[in-house]
């Protein structure tokens, strides 16, 4: 039976990925003449990039939770499952924002970014 601080520290995990995840629906359905000019070309990768490290990490701190200390290839499996179709899902609902467009790019961006986001969620899990 779980401890009431384990079941709290779940929720808080899950509630702040869930959080994050709705961050960057929000970002990615913000139409695009509301968008900021950048003066540096493909600064959005970047961003694109860092929205989902930070989601990979949390989703592996969320099922690492989840199994209750386990860490394995299915953790990493489901962690780019989870976050990379989400990342092709934001991508796609762009087809319906105004002023925005999916992107390839993006899709490679998010992608890159939730491997990325594994690798940190890994070392930062197998250094404890």
């Amino acid at each position: 039976m779980l401890k009431k601080s384990e079941k709290k520290h779940k929720i808080l995990i899950w509630a702040s990925t869930f959080m994050w995840a709705m961050v960057v629906l929000f970002l990615s359905v913000i139409p695009g003449s509301d968008l900021p000019e950048s003066a540096i070309n493909h600064l959005d990768k970047g961003v694109h990039f860092f929205e989902y490290v930070i989601f990979a990490i949390l989703i592996i701190k969320g099922l690492h939770a989840h199994r209750e200390g386990i860490f394995d290839g299915q953790t990493l499996l489901f962690t780019l499952i989870i976050a990379g179709l989400y990342g092709i899902l934001m991508e796609l609902c762009q087809f319906f924002v105004p002023g925005r467009d999916p992107s390839l790019g993006d899709v490679a961006a998010n992608i890159g970014g939730v491997v990325f986001g594994m690798m940190i969620g890994k070392v930062m899990i197998c250094r404890k």
